[in-house]
């Protein structure tokens, strides 16, 4: 497994948690606790990889910016 995966799961992971976990705190019931746990750790992860998307993506914007201009390339 890649590192970049491994850190993508163990963040995920983390995020599932610390929403269960609250969730947990809050209403005490197991299957509103999972679901609320799943599914905003999943669209926090995917916010968290937005944006770190958007502050590393420039990298790849120059390299498409190189190739529309017909530029080897690097």
């Amino acid at each position: 497994m890649k590192k970049s995966c491994a850190l993508s799961a163990a963040v995920w992971l983390a995020l599932v948690v610390a929403y269960g976990a609250v969730a947990w705190q809050k209403s005490r019931e197991t299957v509103p606790t999972v679901a609320i746990g799943f599914l905003g750790g999943t669209f926090a992860a995917l916010l968290v990889s937005s944006a770190w998307g958007l502050v590393t993506g420039g990298d790849d914007l120059s390299a498409l910016r190189r190739a529309l201009r017909g530029e080897p390339p690097m």
